[in-house]
């Protein structure tokens, strides 16, 4: 029986939108990081809502803003901004999930 109710776990989703898994190289940079000079991430897989990423930095908390961008885009290309929902420790980096600020205001406002 308990079986049952771990497939029945994975199968549902409560996710709006479905998820694709990516390995995408990006630069970060935490919105209350004193430096401009960003980090390097990875995005692992991404939704139309927001996108999971992997980090080095452990002090990224969740409600915190950060700005993502290719590291070959050209300077005219803006950053994205995200903010982080939730966090977690996985094989030895951290992960993160975050959503796009844009879209998190336009569902507040619609």
């Amino acid at each position: 029986m308990q079986d049952t109710v771990e497939i029945l776990r994975t199968v549902r989703e409560r996710r709006a939108w479905p998820r694709a898994r990516k390995s995408i190289r990006i630069l970060f940079v935490p919105d209350d990081s004193a430096l401009d000079e960003p980090f390097g991430g990875t995005i692992l897989d991404t939704s139309r809502g927001g996108v999971r990423l992997a980090v080095p930095l452990e002090g990224i908390c969740e409600g915190a803003l950060i700005r993502i961008r290719h590291p070959f885009a050209p300077e005219t290309v803006p950053w994205t901004m995200l903010r982080v929902r939730n966090r977690r420790f996985k094989d030895d980096r951290w992960e993160l999930g975050c959503e796009f600020v844009q879209v998190a205001m336009a569902r507040r406002v619609g």
